[in-house]
């Protein structure tokens, strides 16, 4: 129910938010010289930026287990509401399944797209379990794992990609 221009309670409503943000804004501005004596004091920018950090293969593997979590997630959720989809409108998807299952080109790649997060986020879990029994906290080992990651996930995507399974 939208309300009329005129009437006492829009009146009332508009009044009220300008009491409200005349208060707002008060602070805001109170607040404004302490901000700017505390950055002028610094000399510095509030916060850095990306750019002055060296990217390590840590921070690489950590950005990309995050990732492959949150893409299989996806995955799985938007794999489990289309098979949901298609029981429930009777669809058949059968030739979608076997134009991929007969292509030489698709179907390495769909299972490369399958395998990778499986097997990124499969090892990278298996370093955080090691982690958490406090092994491998120095520089080095943190290098060569996430390392170790990156090629074995390569790997073993390569080798599920191109591997051929009997029914």
């Amino acid at each position: 129910m939208a309300l009329a221009r005129g009437s006492s309670v829009a009146r009332a409503a508009a009044q009220a938010a300008a009491a409200q943000g005349g208060v707002l804004a008060r602070a805001a501005a109170a607040a404004q010289p302490l901000r700017e004596a505390s950055s002028a004091a610094s000399k510095r920018p509030l916060s850095p930026h990306l750019t002055i950090y060296k990217f390590t293969p840590n921070m690489i593997s950590s950005t990309t287990f995050r990732g492959t979590g949150i893409a299989m997630t996806v995955r799985w959720r938007g794999t489990a509401a289309g098979a949901i989809a298609l029981m429930a409108t009777g669809a058949q998807a059968e030739s979608a399944f076997m134009v991929v299952q007969e292509s030489m080109l698709l179907k390495p790649l769909v299972k490369a797209a399958i395998a990778f997060p499986l097997t990124f986020h499969f090892l990278g879990g298996i370093r955080h379990l090691a982690w958490d029994s406090l092994w491998g906290f120095d520089q080095p080992t943190i290098t060569s794992s996430a390392w170790g990651i990156l090629y074995g996930s390569a790997g073993l995507t390569a080798l599920l990609a191109f591997a051929e399974f009997e029914e």
